[in-house]
């Protein structure tokens, strides 16, 4: 989810590294038998595409358009068509808070046998927090779905008394 186009510049330094995709499909130890990537920019859609192909058969991978919490029973339905028992992994790395709680649900509830590595935007999460603090509302919805189903106040009171953002994602994924 949130795939990119295949490459990641790292702004400190100016390198351009390769991203979560390329890295695991070109990954011969990890052998991955398919690939489904989310991406919701059509030129990056387009790029990621092309670097696939040069590294993987076309027949190993799919790059689906769109908001991943928009097309997630594309993504499903994808992986269900194509595999009988699939064990998948699925990789979760947004810029901010745009991963909904309930997408990350939907893909639980449809694959048993699956594991999540989510990237955590600790700091996001506390500059929200911070509005939301100051009674800015503007961003009360983003909050509310990216956590699901939580009680706001609590959970802004145990990390404003030290409980990581990490830890409490990892509680409500729990």
């Amino acid at each position: 989810l949130f795939a990119g186009s295949g490459l990641v510049e790292l702004t400190s330094e100016k390198d351009v590294i390769a991203g979560s995709p390329i890295c695991a499909l070109s990954n011969k130890e990890m052998n991955f038998d398919f690939a489904v990537c989310v991406e919701n920019n059509e030129n990056r859609k387009k790029a990621l595409e092309t670097r696939l192909e040069k590294i993987v058969p076309k027949s190993n991978f799919e790059v689906i358009k769109g908001d991943c919490n928009e097309v997630i029973e594309d993504v499903i339905k994808l992986v269900r068509d194509k595999f009988k028992n699939p064990i998948v992994f699925t990789f979760v790395d947004p810029e901010g808070m745009e991963i909904k709680m309930k997408t990350l649900k939907q893909l639980s509830d449809a694959f048993p046998a699956q594991d999540f590595m989510i990237n955590v935007g600790a700091q996001g999460v506390l500059r929200v927090k911070g509005k939301l603090d100051k009674g800015d509302k503007s961003t009360e919805n983003t909050w509310n779905q990216y956590w699901g189903e939580i009680n706001a106040e609590e959970l802004l009171s145990e990390i404003a008394q030290g409980k990581s953002v990490e830890e409490k994602y990892q509680e409500k994924l729990q």
